[in-house]
């Protein structure tokens, strides 16, 4: 299999007290908090794409423009589902939608580049003085 366009990868999680915006700096606020739905959702993508991908390859983030669109209580389900839309030579664009149990929670447009990850890791190194940033 290899990946194409038109691909759509879901995942579940539970909200708890871990993701909420309490623990992110805001004490009035006991639902999913924006960080997290980001790291949702790109986590689906990221995984999703990475097992079409050949062994030394993966995909690093470059573009995320999502909107919150309802607040989460602790203790819902949320469902992320990321669309494949375009590839483009290493370019990957998806649209990414995230549900609670009882509405359209956040939507996203999010794209990923694939990258040969010995290179990656190396040109990351060459920051920390040769060191390896694996």
């Amino acid at each position: 299999m290899s990946l194409r366009e038109g691909l759509t990868f879901e995942m579940e999680r539970r909200v708890t007290e871990a993701e909420s915006a309490v623990r992110h700096g805001n004490p009035m606020a006991h639902v999913l908090t924006t960080p997290i739905v980001v790291e949702w959702m790109e986590e689906v993508a990221t995984a999703g794409a990475q097992q079409y991908l050949p062994e030394g390859q993966g995909t690093v983030g470059s573009v995320v423009n999502m909107k919150h669109l309802a607040a989460t209580p602790i203790g819902l389900k949320v469902k992320v589902v990321a669309h494949l839309k375009q590839i483009e030579g290493r370019r990957l664009v998806f649209w990414i939608e995230a549900f609670d149990d009882v509405e359209k929670i956040a939507e996203c447009h999010h794209e990923r580049f694939i990258v040969d990850l010995a290179r990656f890791h190396d040109k990351v190194g060459k920051k920390l003085g040769g060191q390896a940033a694996r």
